[in-house]
């Protein structure tokens, strides 16, 4: 009898070799290659868990590189304001240099305009509001 049991075990279904296997013959890493690991009741339940980590996971990236180019956007923007600061400043001195009256009249007189400075000093015209201008 011991031959004819032999004879059927090479034609057992492959769920009952599963079956028949224990769990310490089988490891990680075969399970994950043949698929078993997927089919498996315990990992099929923690898929809509694996699928929300995944879905947050990407949110948190997202984010996060989000933020960064604000981030770069913001450094940007203040090394350009602080460009203008500093040019706003110079443009600012260059008027007041060239508006005193001394650079005024070198400038009226390199041009070549007949204009000639006052050596009296301004008055104030006042208007009384019960005569009329005439």
């Amino acid at each position: 009898m011991g031959l004819l049991n032999n004879k059927y075990e090479e034609f057992v279904s492959p769920k009952e070799e599963s079956k028949s296997q224990s769990s310490e013959d089988r490891n990680f890493l075969t399970d994950i290659l043949d698929g078993s690991l997927f089919a498996n009741e315990l990992f099929v339940k923690q898929v809509p868990m694996i699928i929300m980590i995944f879905v947050l996971a990407l949110m948190s990236i997202a984010i996060r590189n989000s933020i960064e180019e604000s981030y770069r956007y913001k450094n940007k923007l203040e090394s350009e304001v602080k460009e203008l600061k500093y040019e706003s400043i110079s443009i600012s001195a260059g008027l007041m240099y060239i508006s005193k009256q001394s650079e005024v009249v070198k400038r009226i007189k390199a041009s070549g305009i007949n204009l000639e400075e006052s050596v009296e000093p301004p008055i104030k015209i006042i208007v009384k509001e019960d005569e009329e201008c005439q």
